[in-house]
């Protein structure tokens, strides 16, 4: 592929240039069928120096080629109100009074105002409130979209419905490629006649092309030159070569040298001299140095049916050729949320289309040749052992000055010869004619050769050819010292496969595919936690967090090393004694109870005592893998939590560009600290320490720690949570084999067990399934590699508990993941290469934005799941 032309963006003036001087592009005209395509490379302008080249963190790029200012000249459309309410159809030259006409027919208790402005319309209900509209059975031609867009004026919402033309031609996949390094090759290769009186020297060419724009060394041997770029001329190569060179010399004193001539533009034509004079020299290596990042490119399709039908009674067009991007703030750090993006326009032209004359449909019918037809039939013109497939020869040496016979075993194993020749044993030797000489076959595998007068002693070369495909092997061996740098080799290969065999998990769970051995199994422990974390308040009974023992039956939980499970487990086994105790009390006082003052009471002892509940909607005692009367219980996650108890607020996600600030704002927004700053504490949070620009935000109620997700608002990291962390091996997942895994999530959202309280809101995470390779989590093992995402879904709070289960399977075989999400098919992303964690985490939470005063409690349960792999 040819490399495509280069230009200049220049992001002051939004303008495309041809110069790095910013000197103003005059566009080709283009034809259409094609494509278009450009290098992109960005100028920025200082004040003092003019325009500087410029290398851009771009996130996208669009391109697009169509009308600047036109309208629909045909067709109709429809106006859908709310999610299934539609209007009659509206003709493309529809004016206010149609267009209100229409949408009253859909409220006639609350009219619709509709008024023109310019070529677009402004909609609005008489009595100010919210709709949504969009646009139904679009037939607008040409090809067109009818947008709306709303705004909140003076208490009331108005919507502005405009005509927007589709591009003609349209692309947002930009791609960055590297321009092509210098290249060296043989044009002729040195020698000498036989006795040395002529000699050619060996000449290289070395081609800089004019796109490079890095450094590069000329290699020979171990020996290097100084850095040069495609400025250097001939005269400096020339310099640069002869100084790695002069240490060569010949047994006569002669130095090797070398003579550089530029026959044309961009080529070098490298003659070896001296002591090199003569020699076949290999040819000169080159090692590319500091070259800048590759260029941003595209690729427009001008051969479109938007575009073919605009050109279909016209032979060319004035259309506007357009392109913009979004450029990062600051470069995208790994394993960080990615940073904000600025919008650019990089240029808006006008440029001429034509229409083509060559279409696909076109192509010329191959002549047929009547004097050998087409037939139906097939024949063989040999039969299989007919066919020569190969053909083994034998050479020997005769001629004594006294034998005329001479008996010569060939070995061939066949006596189908195809030829016995003789010719002069001597440089230019003559072929002697058949006629001089007799062969007689012996056997299969020798012949005789009879001469009417002696041949002089080694004088001629007999040449044997047989006619079979018959081969003869010797057998023979080598040993490992005989193969050159062999030993090396196993031993270096022995040393990795020491380390990446020490890089496998012990787990007695997670084993080798082998024989007999088909599946893998490997049981991810309960998960169970409260949020904010409860272990943090001094006001309330309640479990330390992460630690949920299983219901009678199920595995143990896995202990984490480097965690404080143990101590954790230890801490909720006192505190379920005392637990135990309140259940009894509580039992008690519900059959005692005879005012209202004791309904509480006998509510926590009813729901305690139902045997067949595993998920509960109202606030219930921890029941931590007991039995009842033989009955297993399925552990309940949230505690019980004493009347009067300050419920703790949720935090809620805030948007906008974090302020730089040195002290505690009163206002709610998102701020970075310039100083080191003491959060103050709340329920559920302790007191946290911000660090120099470190990001936090305010609801104007708590402030809170918090970090962006993607390009998005920013979120309270203190409720993000890594549920499970498991490592897969490449030897436990090899190629070829299936990973199943299945998670069940249990949630809810716990509001009514405080006092006072009766709010209904919602929440929500992003729960994330990340494949993340070792590099990623060290890189100094293969440079940092970004995680594959497996599956990202929102996963949602409200006050009745919700299930909801995923699947997910992961193939070794290049493909895409696919997981099951509520029943549906998502497809996830392809699974990385050597070993790799299996993470599964919740991040980015948010609360509803209705909500006045958001408190209360998130309640997570998972149970045991497990991951199986098979072959």
């Amino acid at each position: 592929m040819p490399s495509p032309s280069v230009i200049y963006c220049d992001l002051k003036n939004g303008k495309a240039a041809s110069t790095v001087a910013g000197t103003q592009l005059t566009w080709p005209s283009f034809v259409a069928g094609g494509n278009v395509s450009y290098a992109m490379r960005f100028l920025e302008s200082d004040a003092a120096l003019g325009f500087l080249e410029k290398d851009q963190d771009v996130a996208s790029i669009r391109v697009a080629l169509g009308y600047k200012q036109q309208y629909p000249s045909s067709g109709r459309f429809k106006i859908r109100v709310g999610s299934n309410q539609l209007t009659p159809f509206l003709d493309y030259s529809c004016g206010p009074r149609e267009i209100k006409a229409a949408l009253d027919t859909l409220s006639p208790s609350d009219p619709f105002i509709v008024e023109s402005v310019g070529k677009s319309f402004l909609i609005r209900k008489q009595s100010g409130g919210a709709v949504t509209l969009s646009a139904a059975s679009n037939t607008l031609y040409p090809f067109s979209f009818v947008a709306f867009d709303g705004s909140l004026i003076n208490g009331s919402w108005v919507y502005r419905m405009v005509f927007r033309i589709a591009p003609l031609a349209f692309t947002d996949l930009p791609y960055q490629s590297l321009p092509d390094s210098p290249s060296a090759s043989v044009i002729q290769n040195g020698g000498s006649s036989g006795g040395g009186f002529v000699v050619w020297n060996t000449i290289q060419r070395l081609h800089i092309p004019p796109t490079f724009r890095g450094t590069f060394q000329l290699q020979r041997g171990l020996s290097r030159t100084e850095l040069l770029d495609i400025t250097d001329g001939a005269a400096q190569v020339q310099s640069a070569l002869n100084e790695i060179l002069k240490a060569e010399v010949d047994p006569f004193g002669k130095r090797a040298e070398v003579a550089v001539t530029n026959p044309t533009s961009f080529v070098l034509h490298i003659e070896f001299k001296g002591a090199l004079a003569g020699v076949d020299v290999p040819v000169l290596g080159i090692n590319v140095y500091s070259a800048p990042p590759g260029d941003w490119g595209f690729n427009l399709n001008l051969d479109t049916p938007e575009l073919r039908s605009a050109l279909s009674d016209t032979q060319s067009l004035q259309l506007q050729f357009e392109a913009e991007a979004d450029f990062y703030t600051s470069r995208p750090t790994e394993d960080q949320p990615l940073p904000p993006t600025i919008r650019r326009k990089l240029w808006s032209d006008t440029v001429t289309v034509s229409r083509p004359l060559i279409f696909s449909e076109f192509s010329t019918t191959g002549m047929i040749d009547w004097l050998r037809p087409p037939s139906g039939r097939d024949y063989i013109p040999f039969t299989p052992d007919q066919v020569i497939t190969g053909q083994q020869n034998y050479t020997a040496v005769i001629g004594d000055g006294a034998a005329t016979t001479f008996a010569i075993p060939h070995h061939l194993n066949s006596d189908d010869l195809a030829a016995v020749s003789v010719r002069e044993n001597r440089a230019g030797g003559k072929l002697l004619s058949p006629s001089s000489y007799e062969v007689t076959i012996l056997d299969a595998g020798s012949v005789e050769l009879e001469f009417t007068t002696p041949p002089l002693p080694n004088s001629l070369s007999v040449t044997i050819l047989a006619a079979g495909p018959k081969s003869a092997f010797e057998t023979h061996t080598h040993t490992i010292q005989q193969i050159v740098t062999l030993d090396d080799t196993l031993t270096r290969i022995t040393e990795r496969l020491a380390y990446i065999e020490s890089l496998i998990p012990k787990s007695p769970t997670i084993v080798s595919v082998s024989t007999g051995q088909p599946d893998q199994r490997s049981i991810l422990p309960p998960f169970g936690e409260l949020l904010p974390d409860l272990a943090l308040e001094n006001t309330t009974v309640s479990i330390a967090s992460q630690i949920v023992a299983p219901a009678a039956g199920n595995p143990a939980p896995m202990v984490i090393p480097g965690t404080d499970l143990q101590e954790q487990a230890q801490k909720a086994a006192a505190e379920l004694e005392k637990i135990k105790a309140q259940i009894e009390a509580a039992k008690q006082a519900a059959l005692d109870a005879a005012v209202a003052a004791k309904e509480q009471a006998l509510k926590t002892a009813t729901v305690a005592a139902k045997q067949d509940s595993t998920v509960l909607t109202t606030l219930s005692i921890p029941l931590i893998g007991t039995t009842t009367a033989g009955t297993a219980i399925a552990p309940q996650i949230w505690p019980v939590t004493r009347a009067g108890s300050k419920p703790p607020r949720l935090p809620r996600a805030i948007q906008g560009t974090p302020v730089n600030t040195a002290s505690l704002p009163t206002a709610p927004g998102v701020y970075r600290a310039t100083a080191p700053l003491m959060l103050p504490p709340a329920p559920g949070r302790k007191t946290a320490t911000v660090p120099v620009n470190g990001v936090f935000a305010s609801d104007g109620v708590i402030y809170y720690r918090a970090a962006q997700w993607k390009a998005g608002g920013w979120y309270a990291t203190d409720m993000d949570r890594e549920l499970y962390r498991t490592l897969i091996s490449e030897s436990s997942f090899p190629e070829g084999s299936t990973l199943a895994a299945s998670l069940e999530t249990n949630t809810s959202l716990i509001t009514s067990g405080f006092e006072s309280l009766g709010v209904s809101y919602g929440c929500e995470y992003t729960l994330q399934v990340l494949a993340i390779p070792l590099a990623a989590q060290d890189p100094g093992v293969g440079g940092a590699t970004a995680p594959a995402v497996i599956l990202e879904t929102p996963l949602t709070f409200s006050m009745a508990t919700e299930k909801r289960q995923f699947t997910i399977t992961m193939k070794r075989d290049g493909s895409k993941s696919s997981c099951l999400v509520y029943g549906a098919s998502v497809e996830g992303a392809v699974v990385p290469q050597g070993d790799f964690t299996l993470a599964v985490r919740l991040t980015a939470f948010d609360i509803d934005d209705s909500s006045e005063n958001p408190t209360g409690k998130v309640s997570l349960w998972m149970p045991s799941s497990q991951i199986t792999i098979t072959r």
